[in-house]
């Protein structure tokens, strides 16, 4: 009874970490790995996927938005693994304007949308297939901080050291 519990508990806090809508999880499929369906988006027409990514581009169009993104797995909570190798890009078209100044390059996203199949434009000179998404949601995560840097001060001869708080990290030794 005590496994139940804790799992359930554990199913609670995973569920509550996703950031894609409860309704949008359940419709979703998986996609796998991410370079075979990018050969072959049409396996997945008009089903909802959910992938993340680094935007590379992000566009205004008359008729709504259109953001690339440089693909990434997703890690706990749906977030995009930074740190792990990229199975290619995709589009995802959305029908509302999206303020490019937000949806930056290099910001990390994670996207829920229907698969339209796929597109080819040119990346530099070279035409690139892309898997094509009708966005549906869109997270976009808060971009990484870095850390201050230590607060140094100059060596005090009257302030006792064992009142240091930082005691055996001073930068002068």
């Amino acid at each position: 009874m005590k496994r139940w519990s804790l799992l359930l508990l554990a199913a609670v806090a995973v569920e509550g970490c996703a950031v894609v809508s409860a309704p949008v999880r359940r419709e979703a499929v998986p996609v796998g790995p991410f370079e075979e369906f990018r050969q072959r988006p049409e396996t997945l027409l008009n089903r909802t996927v959910i992938l993340g990514g680094e935007i590379i581009e992000t566009r205004n169009l008359a008729d709504g938005t259109v953001i690339l993104v440089l693909h990434r797995p997703l890690g706990l909570g749906q977030s995009p693994r930074a740190e792990a190798p990229s199975g290619g890009r995709f589009l995802v078209r959305f029908a509302e304007y999206l303020d490019p100044v937000l949806f930056a390059p290099g910001r990390s996203v994670t996207v829920a949308g229907r698969v339209l199949g796929a597109e080819t434009e040119l990346v530099g000179e070279a035409p690139y297939r892309y898997v094509t998404l009708e966005g549906r949601e869109i997270h976009l995560w808060k971009e990484p901080t870095t850390p201050p840097p230590p607060y140094w001060w100059p060596h005090d001869p009257w302030y006792p050291w064992w009142n240091d708080p930082r005691y055996g990290r001073r930068p002068w030794r």
